[in-house]
């Protein structure tokens, strides 16, 4: 972070001192100089630049900013509203964080458990009635593995007055009170079976009335909600199809399919103006539902009758001739087309290397996909997980296809130990020519999906250099190299062309070098 932040800084003098101020040598600008506004870009840009780590929810991010906020007073005035905008509860003396500090909270993480240390973290009513005195608190998540929600807590947190996002993960919702709730401002609603530590829920859980409590629930808000995420394991298809969705911008079903198992297409009949739809269901082992998943049918409604304004489509696991395909309207401007599977905590029994729990597309049926879907137009950003390595005849087709593509996002699954990986051992010149005829290409994301054991040889700085000089339209490169084994195992990398002002990178490291160098250590 020092070497960003500190260009930003020096990057920001100049700009100051020649455009705002007219003064080309002294005095020099510094964060206490600089206007109030152009100072919160900087803390701003400090706190987003930070690592995303999802399974290390014991710190925020906005923590990178004490150190700073330790140099003197007026920057830890600064610092203060940034540091503590999110906070989680810790297990400590003190049950309720200090009084002074309530002003600065924007989100709140309520857990029963640390991550880090499995500590139990108590909900007490105090902690509960503090909620009603952050005037700033607008997002809200609760994440009490295997136990239910203190009816006290849930109370408070539904009669916060300014509560936009409320986010309940891997919770007991069969006991949960539905009558003495309010959510007056209430527009983000996240529902999932899914947490920290994979997918495991508690065998005892009363499933009847944990149905009834979350169709209750939805029935109440239905009328405002502007995003709905929510596990197909929450879903009545029956009760669902009855809301009305007036507002409703954003929906997606995810972690397993509803059962019984009815038509994505089929839940969306009443948001008329949806705009983001995701479908991404994952295997599972319970029932014994695998993918591929069927998401559409050959009947009326349609999509594009009933989500006329779509302009975001998220499909997972799901196969080619899926009727749902030939109902996405061409006008929508992003599709993904993924295949999630569950994610598994440290120590939970994985399935099979080789058990069928999601299907990516091969090239031969992602190619011949492209030739069923309609033109899109306006399609400006792509996604797409392969089954196989990369290979040049689908980037070729897509080109052909989607012509005003400015993000490009593809997989490839190493099934096997590869030795050589396209466009990192190899330029894959084919590739690199077809990438070459997305005119408006600006972003371009690979993401490894390592289920082989690849060794990970560092960070691929030279391959992102050869993709900028070979593409002079490219603006940025994101790779993540992801590991089966390990969940949280993922290594997101980021690049822009300012790379190509420093000298070339050296090449990764030779595979058979870098297992014989591995074998000697």
């Amino acid at each position: 972070m020092g070497n960003s932040f500190s260009a930003i800084i020096v990057g920001l003098g100049r700009i100051l001192r020649h455009k705002l101020y007219g003064i080309k040598d002294k005095p020099k600008a510094t964060l206490l100089t600089i206007p109030a506004d152009v100072l919160d870009l900087v803390l701003h840009f400090i706190v987003t630049s930070q690592p995303h780590q999802p399974f290390s929810h014991e710190r925020s991010s906005n923590a990178a900013l004490i150190p700073l906020s330790q140099t003197c007073q007026e920057m830890r005035v600064n610092c203060c509203p940034w540091i503590f905008r999110e906070v989680y509860t810790w297990q400590r003396e003190e049950e309720v964080w200090p009084e002074t500090l309530w002003s600065f909270f924007r989100t709140v993480h309520l857990r029963n458990r640390s991550i880090r240390h499995s500590a139990v973290i108590t909900l007490s009513s105090s902690l509960s009635s503090s909620l009603q005195h952050m005037p700033r608190l607008t997002r809200v998540t609760l994440r009490l593995k295997d136990d239910v929600i203190p009816s006290h807590m849930f109370e408070a947190i539904s009669s916060t007055p300014n509560l936009s996002s409320l986010e309940i993960y891997q919770t007991r919702l069969d006991v949960i009170p539905t009558e003495k709730i309010e959510f007056p401002s209430l527009t983000t609603l996240v529902l999932r079976i899914s947490g920290f530590e994979g997918v495991h829920r508690y065998p005892n859980i009363n499933k009847t009335a944990e149905m009834n409590h979350i169709s209750r629930l939805l029935a109440l808000l239905a009328s405002r909600l502007e995003s709905l995420t929510i596990s197909g394991d929450f879903l009545d298809p029956t009760e669902f199809k009855q809301n009305l969705w007036p507002s409703l911008r954003n929906f997606s079903a995810t972690d397993h399919p509803p059962i019984p198992l009815v038509p994505i297409t089929q839940l969306v009949t009443h948001m008329p103006v949806l705009k983001s739809l995701s479908a991404l269901y994952t295997t599972d082992f319970t029932s014994n539902l695998r993918p591929p998943f069927l998401l559409g049918r050959p009947s009326p409604p349609f999509l594009t009758e009933t989500c006329p304004l779509l302009a975001s489509v998220s499909l997972s696991n799901i196969g080619i001739s899926d009727p749902i395909f030939l109902q996405l309207p061409s006008s929508i401007d992003e599709l993904h087309l993924l295949a999630v599977r569950d994610s598994y905590g440290r120590g939970q029994r994985r399935p099979r290397r080789r058990d069928p729990i999601t299907s990516p597309l091969s090239i031969r049926n992602a190619t011949t996909l492209l030739s069923i879907l309609p033109k899109f137009d306006q399609l400006q950003k792509l996604t797409v997980m392969f089954s196989t390595i990369l290979m040049p005849e689908f980037v070729l087709a897509a080109a052909a296809k989607f012509r005003h593509l400015t993000s490009l996002h593809l997989t490839q699954t190493l099934e096997i130990v590869e030795h050589l990986i396209p466009l990192f051992d190899i330029r894959h010149e084919e590739t690199i020519d077809a990438l070459r005829l997305f005119p408006l290409l600006k972003e371009l994301k690979l993401t490894i999906d390592d289920q082989g054991g690849t060794p990970y040889r560092g960070v691929p700085n030279e391959p992102a250099y050869q993709l900028f000089c070979c593409l002079p339209g490219l603006q940025t490169i994101g790779i993540l190299w992801k590991v089966d084994e390990h969940e949280d195992a993922s290594v997101w990398d980021y690049w822009d062309r300012s790379m190509l002002s420093e000298p070339k990178p050296e090449s990764l490291p030779d595979f058979f070098a870098f297992m014989r160098d591995g074998m000697r250590l």
